[in-house]
């Protein structure tokens, strides 16, 4: 049995190794017909069709899904449908992720342990880089890396305050058999700590947006495009996200080599557990993975990442939640 998507395959083919130049009479166009196991005659879509001459002509959408499925396999496979594969860009295909769309729950937030709400010691180490160093390091100084040399160890404080009113409904979790409300990263006091920046935008209501001034003149963005979240469990907690980083400055940003019309593409992993100190203070402790992908068009080449970050992170409450 012959599927469209081996003719497909075989038009890509052929396509290829034909150098002749088309003859001046238009050529006709006929089904190919798939005859089965029974006798019974089946004609396909127009993907693909043979011409007066005998050639086999491939619609181009069919040819570029079939030349991505010969690549990955060595099994032919039926191509998309036109309408899907215009339709849904914000999809993965092929390891890119269109990250000029948003696919989240609006203004949801990662949720944390309703324990942690309040002010908290933050430490951070480093502990291995991989791949392009040089990516690594823009993207630790985009995320509020700070110090005299690029991974430094780092100590500032950080925040979690109870969930706008309009998400704590996705905030709630069970744990030892209770119904607890999560609290939410103060996403703007914690970038302020980290950085010192003075001029910065965030709100906890609509939390997936953060604009800062890393550099006189040179404002950074960060949006959320993707994100999945763990909720907090006896096994842990954590988040996912896939977040665009955009620049706006009049004369470049030294963070991203002077051009001020780059997007870059960072996905961040956290996942923390909670524990005890050698004196048996109550701590946080978590490993964050960041990775950076090239970016084209608006799609970032998630499948294949530049470089990835590695790092220990320990929290430590500095004040008391609120009675």
């Amino acid at each position: 049995v012959t599927s469209s998507g081996d003719f497909a395959c075989l038009g890509v083919l052929l396509t290829l190794l034909r150098t002749t130049l088309s003859l001046s009479t238009p050529p006709q166009y006929h089904d190919v017909i798939h005859r089965t196991r029974d006798g019974a005659e089946k004609v396909p879509s127009q993907d693909c069709r043979f011409n007066s001459r005998g050639d086999v002509v491939v619609n181009r959408r069919s040819c570029l899904v079939g030349g991505m499925s010969v690549a990955s396999s060595l099994v032919g496979v039926a191509s998309l449908p036109a309408d899907v594969y215009a339709r849904e860009r914000d999809v993965d295909v092929g390891g890119g992720t269109d990250i000029t769309q948003t696919v989240l729950r609006k203004n949801v937030d990662a949720i944390y342990p309703a324990s942690m709400v309040g002010v908290w010691d933050c430490a951070r180490i480093v502990t291995a880089v991989e791949g392009d160093e040089g990516q690594a390091k823009i993207a630790w100084r985009c995320l509020g890396g700070t110090g005299g040399s690029a991974f430094a160890n780092e100590r500032y404080r950080t925040k979690f305050v109870t969930a706008p009113p309009n998400t704590k409904q996705y905030a709630q979790y069970a744990f030892e058999g209770k119904s607890l409300e999560g609290v939410v990263l103060d996403r703007g006091f914690d970038m302020q700590e980290r950085t010192g920046c003075s001029k910065l935008q965030w709100n906890v209501e609509t939390p997936d947006i953060l604009v800062y001034e890393r550099e006189v003149g040179s404002t950074l963005e960060l949006a959320v495009v993707r994100r999945r979240v763990e909720l907090p469990s006896d096994q842990g907690f954590g988040m996912d996200e896939l977040i665009k980083i955009s620049t706006s400055s009049s004369g470049g940003l030294l963070l991203f080599g002077g051009d001020s019309s780059l997007q870059r593409a960072i996905q961040v992993k956290r996942r923390y557990r909670r524990a005890f100190d050698d004196q048996g203070n109550r701590i946080v402790q978590g490993l964050e993975i960041v990775k950076t992908f090239r970016v084209l068009d608006g799609v970032a080449g998630t499948e294949f990442p530049t470089s990835t970050t590695k790092s220990q992170i320990v929290l430590t409450q500095s004040s008391p939640p609120p009675s």
